[in-house]
């Protein structure tokens, strides 16, 4: 009888497990385009497929429960997207370039837990943090071109004070946000912002850090190799990254990137912001950058 007992107690734990795991998402990684090839299925966060043996390998996906971020950093770092249930033949630029994944978005009306690292505020499409869009640790001046301009309606902000503002360039009606988790935005603030940045209370606004920093990335949103300069590059050649750029972050300070060497050629002053894709007269051609 103790035996039976137990086994029966043994199923049911089984049982329970099982309904836990259907609940927590499950992703299919394959390495090849059109779901072809070897594939990996994972039902929880990796924070790195090396250890899986699929680091770099997958060309696309099908998501089959949950919303699942995908970056091609080890333990949700660098560029990610994020991949709502679906399937998804190709990548873009995150083709061939995924490291790490977990769910984000179980369902219910909880944020996911802060990872840690240099996240700062998140941002969701809908209301008690539903529906996750990004998470940004630089001042963003343009939501539009990442694709959430006029979407945010719930916010968690693990650090500091964060400045929305309901037009581009931090301008509009704007409000101040500290560290707290905000489920539903004030009337009128709904499905607003446009732009968002850091700021230091009573400080009279943001404060970029005292050394400037800029991180150029080789493919469009912020994908491929990168490199970080805190100083002035008169010949990226010498970095090995001379007209590679299609992407960049700008963290802190004001940089005039030009096409030629010296600060030759076609030159633009850009200051701190997320600039998913150069205009065409510098993508691929950005060859010198200098603080401004």
């Amino acid at each position: 009888m103790k035996t039976t007992i137990r086994f029966a107690l043994a199923l049911a734990g089984l049982a329970g497990a099982a309904d836990a795991l259907a609940q927590r998402g499950e992703v299919v990684l394959w390495e090849k385009q059109n779901f072809e090839g070897r594939h990996l299925t994972i039902t929880d966060e990796v924070g790195d497929l090396a250890l899986r043996r699929f680091n770099d390998m997958t060309r696309s996906i099908e998501v089959k429960r949950g919303t699942w971020e995908f970056c091609d950093e080890s333990y949700f770092r660098g560029p990610c997207r994020v991949l709502e249930p679906g399937s998804y033949n190709k990548l873009g630029s995150l083709s061939g370039l995924v490291t790490s994944a977990r769910v984000i978005d179980h369902g219910h009306a909880n944020p996911p837990p802060h990872p840690g690292g240099r996240d700062e505020v998140v941002l969701y499409d809908r209301r008690d943090f539903q529906g996750y869009l990004a998470t940004l640790s630089v001042p963003t001046r343009d939501f539009d071109p990442l694709g959430f301009n006029d979407r945010v309606a719930s916010i968690v902000v693990h650090r500091g004070s964060w400045e929305f503002c309901t037009d581009g360039e931090y301008r509009g009606t704007c409000r101040v946000y500290g560290p707290g988790q905000y489920p539903q935005l004030p009337h009128g603030q709904d499905d607003a912002y446009s732009s968002a940045r850091p700021v230091h209370q009573g400080g009279g606004g943001y404060r970029p850090p005292s050394k400037a920093r800029i991180v150029l990335f080789e493919y469009g949103d912020f994908s491929g190799r990168s490199i970080a300069l805190d100083s002035n590059a008169p010949d990226l050649a010498l970095a090995g990254f001379n007209d590679r750029a299609e992407s960049l972050v700008i963290e802190s300070g004001n940089w005039r990137l030009c096409s030629d060497a010296n600060g030759g050629g076609i030159c633009r002053e850009v200051g701190p912001g997320q600039y998913p894709k150069l205009p065409s007269d510098l993508r691929n051609r950005l060859s010198s950058v200098f603080i401004r």
